[in-house]
């Protein structure tokens, strides 16, 4: 993460921070319980926050837009984007091949056992005639 843009946003937003745990984590008072002892602690790697006062937590995207009045949720998804280094292009699944139904022959025992076995068959869609 560019760790530059993510404290310009937040110093722009007016919060006093300071690095923590060898600069992996950012440390500043939190918003929402409104405590004036830093015990919001946000990762500089993953964006993700908790407060160890009021138990609010989430990620960098949910603490942008809630907080720092980025704008809308595009604009703050740019934002973040921007902070994590750019987005890498997202393909789409390859789709499964499609498969063949299969036939089983079922042992000739095996619909020997009346009504019960039948509508076991029936309930699943197959055919006890072969």
């Amino acid at each position: 993460m560019n760790k530059s843009i993510l404290t310009s946003v937040l110093a722009n937003a007016g919060f006093d921070y300071f690095y923590a745990g060898a600069g992996q984590e950012i440390k500043f008072a939190c918003p929402e319980c409104q405590d004036d002892r830093e015990r919001l602690y946000m990762s500089t790697s993953s964006g993700l926050w908790i407060c160890h006062h009021c138990k609010e937590k989430g990620n960098l995207f949910f603490f942008l837009y809630k907080y720092c009045d980025i704008g809308d949720a595009w604009e703050t998804e740019q934002l973040v984007s921007e902070i994590r280094g750019g987005r890498e292009d997202l393909s789409l699944p390859t789709p499964r091949p499609s498969l063949e139904p299969v036939k089983v022959e079922l042992p000739k025992a095996f619909t020997e056992g009346g009504e019960i076995v039948d509508k076991f068959l029936q309930a699943r869609n197959i055919s006890s005639s072969w």
